[in-house]
């Protein structure tokens, strides 16, 4: 069961909410919603530069067998105004039990 989706940044990165629109779970069937519409699942650790989104049992549901792509998009910028100069994506895969 996947119930989270982490990712450590190089640098700070600012506030969940200027991450999150960078950040794209796709399967077979496209784009996956990562985030509840109050935002409540999504936070983000400064000192460590880490991005959490706790997935709800919906997303969980969502993720059947198979490969996805986690994206985070380019021009990302951190807070010293570097940005992200390409896509970055780790692929993985969900196996039946």
């Amino acid at each position: 069961d996947l119930g989270e989706v982490a990712i450590t940044f190089s640098a700070d990165v600012g506030p969940a909410e200027a991450v999150v629109d960078h950040v794209v779970l796709r399967g077979a069937d496209g784009v996956l919603p990562l985030l509840r519409d109050d935002g409540a699942n999504v936070s983000y650790d400064a000192d460590t530069f880490t991005l959490r989104v706790a997935l709800d049992a919906q997303a969980q549901d969502a993720l059947a067998a198979g490969t996805y792509d986690l994206t985070v998009t380019r021009g990302l910028e951190a807070v010293d105004g570097r940005r992200l100069p390409t896509d970055y994506v780790v692929r993985f895969t969900v196996v039946a039990r």
